[in-house]
């Protein structure tokens, strides 16, 4: 290159600004990631909380443990959360966030028997031999007397479930349709004063316990008083069952419909214990992951004038509300609301889409004095509108991927709300449904299908209306020479008669002036929550929203499905729910010239529904779900849900990308496997250390009946010191 043609540039200082008028944002401080129980809260997926305040608003407050009570119903507070502990410890001190990681019954694709989620009797059948019987049994009261000929109406009243030998047994004055006696061996006990006799046998045919039982709550012998609400009982590894003097480890009462029981109509005179199972189906078996609640569907109003073709499956389905995280706490303690339905009175399209508001309640209020958790106000259903239902709420959940060991995000829109999320119906979301539509109404939650026990002249054995009964052909229902003895359906119900068996349905509200609110117009129809007609909230709420077994699915029905199409204004100075009234044209809608439109206009525009089938996924008869007696030396993912739920809780903050933290610790944890698996990903990481607890240094209470006293928890110094260094861990990772 010639040089008349290159640029020499002599060297200098060069001065440039540089703007620092602005500080760069600080990084985001780490800390732990803790992994075990909470009292509630988000399950399998890690969440970063910065105070204690958040964290008992989050997960509630550390639970102490050894506390007794309705264990059915109030949950496990018998053993202690010690992840909670730590979290709160941490907290208070100021140093940092916490990570937390709760954990909830998962069992691998690849489970084997043994290794499965959930729970289910250790005796899985019913048995007229007492050492062998078990499973779920349900506790139907009856109208009227098959004696006199008639048909009469049962109800399920509860259910009790038999571990591992021993049963229960109704005994008073029979019934049979033929002849009337005293006597242990039968299927219906007369009411005394109200009550009913029920014995309790060991798995020796023994009486343990002889008690009465009602189902008035202020009763002292309303039934969740006199018999045994916790499965810890039956739980021979951990409890001293020989000390127990009342059958309590033979048995315990779960499900309880006082409730429904007390505001039917039926005139309730006998009693019938039968199981609850059918082939391969049983209630007692609940094998199943930990499951999150979810609402029923929400479905759209009936566009048409054709109100005698009206039926609710007609309906076009519009979302459903799930929510976050798996388990039984968000269906127990949450309720959802409709409310400000408005239609649009613009004809152009980008306005036609109506408006309304989705409200989270706390089960427990009532529309006198609501509770809001959180609201979302002027929703629709355009898919191209900001306030798009699931634009507002957020529709994405977490899915395990098992190949890349990681939790993989689904759904479209972010999450905005700390419960719920939608889903939205397919049709919706892709804007091919009319703009007219808004939410109408919703399917109530599950029950079993109801069933006809009728005699057959020729074999005299039940049989069921359904091909799902949940009632076995040949069960035990009485005794028999102090056994258990297995009757035939002709001992129920005489030859030409049927007896209907109803499953239990949520209350409902019936008129808007119930409860004496100041303006109807304020009243939710829908699900009630309260007790009768009284304001106090109805304890047995829960009982009919647990989930089922997985393999019950054809074998359900909806409690309840309400629509505001149903609702009845005419002749009446307030509105009331009548079920079927606009298929037979009383209803409001199908009488009035204004049609759908017109029972908006009359301020009748809100109901409730409640979240059903979320399900932990824990054994329930243990104090301690993870405990780790339950794991040995050759436990793996596949035979134990426990080995496998901790497992995946500590593959998912494995990434560095996905979790930021210093430290991952499970307190409590001493199995070798799975902490040896701590320091691994840790090391793996290289930016956290492993917090571990070593074997044979404590061993709490929860950890099986050995360590009932104090002195058996604590080993010696010397013990703890061999068995950590047979384990030879030579890692910069990792603490004790």
């Amino acid at each position: 290159m010639s040089t008349k043609k290159f640029k020499f540039v002599s060297p200098g200082i060069f001065l440039s600004e540089i703007d620092n008028s602005q500080l760069p944002a600080q990084p985001e401080e780490m800390g732990p990631v803790i992994i075990g129980r909470t009292a509630f809260g988000p399950t399998m997926r890690p969440v970063k909380v910065n105070s204690f305040s958040e964290f008992v608003q989050i997960f509630g407050n550390p639970v102490p443990g050894q506390e007794g009570g309705d264990t059915w119903r109030v949950g496990n507070l018998a053993g202690p959360t010690y992840a909670a502990y730590a979290a709160q410890a941490y907290l208070r001190a100021g140093v940092g966030p916490v990570t937390m990681m709760r954990l909830g019954g998962l069992e691998s694709d690849t489970a084997v028997d043994g290794g499965y989620a959930g729970w289910q009797t250790d005796a899985a059948t019913a048995s007229a031999t007492s050492s062998s019987n078990g499973g779920a049994y349900g506790l139907y009261l009856t109208s009227g007397s098959l004696a006199s000929g008639g048909a009469p109406t049962g109800s399920l009243a509860a259910i009790f479930y038999v571990n591992d030998g021993g049963g229960l047994v109704l005994t008073g004055t029979l019934d049979t349709g033929s002849t009337t006696a005293t006597g242990s061996q039968g299927l219906f006990a007369t009411s005394s004063d109200g009550a009913w006799k029920m014995l309790v046998l060991d798995d020796t045919g023994t009486t343990k316990l002889t008690t009465e039982f009602n189902f008035e709550r202020t009763s002292n012998k309303f039934i969740r008083n006199v018999f045994n609400t916790n499965p810890m009982l039956v739980n021979d590894g951990i409890i001293n069952t020989s000390s127990l003097k009342q059958g309590q480890s033979v048995y315990w009462l779960g499900e309880s419909f006082e409730n429904f029981i007390n505001n039917s109509t039926i005139n309730y005179t006998n009693a019938l214990l039968v199981p609850l199972q059918t082939g391969t189906l049983n209630r007692a078996a609940m094998q199943r992951d930990s499951t999150a609640a979810a609402s029923g569907w929400f479905f759209a109003q009936d566009l048409t004038t054709d109100s005698g073709s009206y039926t609710y499956d007609k309906m076009q389905k519009l979302f459903k509300i799930h929510s976050l995280d798996g388990g039984e706490w968000s269906q127990n303690n949450l309720k959802i609301s409709i409310k400000d339905i408005r239609f649009s009175r613009n004809t152009d399209l980008a306005n036609a889409y109506g408006s309304f508001t989705v409200v989270v309640r706390r089960a427990s209020d009532t529309d006198n004095l609501i509770q809001i958790v959180e609201q979302f106000s002027n929703c629709n259903l355009n898919p191209a509108s900001d306030n798009y239902i699931a634009t507002k709420i957020g529709d994405r959940y977490p899915v395990w991927d098992t190949a890349q060991l990681r939790l993989k995000e689904l759904g479209q829109f972010n999450n905005k709300s700390e419960y719920i999320r939608v889903e939205m119906n397919s049709d919706v979301g892709t804007g091919l449904t009319d703009s007219r539509l808004l939410p109408y109404g919703v399917y109530g939650p599950d029950k079993l299908l109801d069933i006809t026990l009728a005699s057959s002249s020729v074999a005299q054995q039940m049989s069921a209306s359904s091909s799902c009964p949940f009632i076995d052909a040949t069960s035990y229902l009485g005794l028999a020479s102090g056994t258990l003895s297995v009757l035939s359906c002709s001992a129920v119900v005489p030859a030409s008669q049927t007896m209907l068996l109803q499953m239990p349905r949520i209350a409902t509200r019936r008129s808007a002036s119930d409860g004496g609110l100041g303006n109807p117009k304020d009243a939710y129809f829908g699900v009630n929550s309260s007790y009768g007609t009284t304001s106090r909230f109805n304890a047995g709420y829960g009982d009919l929203l647990r989930a089922f077994p997985e393999d019950a699915a054809d074998c359900l029905d909806s409690q309840f499905v309400f629509s505001l199409d149903d609702i009845v204004t005419s002749g009446s100075t307030t509105a009331f729910y009548s079920s079927g009234s606009r298929a037979e044209g009383s209803s409001s809608t199908a009488q009035s010239d204004d049609g759908w439109q017109g029972i908006l206009d009359a301020g009748y525009n809100r109901f409730t529904a409640p979240l059903f089938g979320g399900f932990d996924g824990v054994d329930i008869r243990e104090m301690e779900p993870f405990r780790n007696s339950l794991m040995g030396a050759d436990t793996t993912e596949q035979n134990s849900y426990v080995y496998n739920t901790i497992k995946r809780a500590i593959d998912t903050v494995s990434d560095p990308e996905f979790v930021e933290c210093n430290m991952i610790t499970m307190p409590g944890l001493t199995n070798e496997g799975l902490t040896n698996h701590i320091v691994t990903t840790c090391e793996d990481r290289a930016d956290a250390l492993a917090l571990i607890d070593l074997e044979d240094t404590y061993y709490p209470f929860t950890e099986g009946l050995q360590y009932a006293s104090f002195n058996s928890r604590i080993p010696t110094v010397r013990e703890a010191v061999t068995a950590l260094e047979d384990r030879q861990i030579n890692s910069s990772y990792g603490c004790a």
